[in-house]
């Protein structure tokens, strides 16, 4: 794959330390340095994962102030936040990680729709770098250039013309003559 599929941020519910889990990871552990490790523990692994796309072991995942205890491993593992591999369960990840990730495809999905609608198609992008074209550069038709409002004056003139205009280009040309003739030339 040429592209990694990780994500850069996760969704972590927001409630997750009130989760019965951790409620049960507390009455077992009864130590705030060891919750306080476990938490540490879960979380670098929750993150590692979404990172890498795929449940990763914790200790792959923490960072290199963190050495987890086989006692808080144990204890993660028990209550069910990690798998015995000290993984997140593959159950566990694909509900929350599964979703996310098809959005991120969806929107993907839409944006090279988006590019094909505005730009056409791109196929040929490496004939077009060859024959000297700038990427992004539009292989289609181009469109009509738009007039773009410099001042608060010219959004509300645009508007007007708009109500005016027969066409794009009439448009483009109704607002040129009018900042020409603004400034004392037209």
């Amino acid at each position: 794959m040429s592209r990694e599929d990780g994500f850069s941020r996760a969704d972590i519910d927001a409630t997750m330390l009130d989760d019965l889990k951790f409620r049960r990871l507390w009455k077992q552990l009864g130590h705030q340095g060891l919750m306080a490790e476990a938490t540490a523990i879960y979380l670098a692994t929750v993150l590692r994962s979404w990172h890498d796309a795929m449940p990763v072991e914790a200790e792959d995942a923490v960072p290199t102030w963190l050495n987890p205890t086989p006692e808080t491993l144990a204890a993660l593992v028990h209550v069910g936040l990690l798998d015995k591999d000290h993984r997140i369960p593959k159950r566990a990840f694909q509900a929350w990680f599964r979703p996310a990730w098809e959005r991120r495809e969806r929107w993907r999905q839409g944006g090279r729709v988006g590019a094909e609608r505005r730009w056409g198609d791109q196929s040929g992008r490496q004939a077009d770098r060859q024959a000297g074209k700038a990427i992004g550069e539009p292989i289609a038709t181009p469109l009509a250039p738009r007039p773009v409002p410099d001042d608060p004056n010219d959004a509300v003139l645009i508007e007007k013309l708009r109500r005016y205009a027969a066409s794009e280009d009439e448009l483009v040309a109704k607002h040129a003559q009018e900042r020409l003739s603004r400034m004392g030339v037209g």
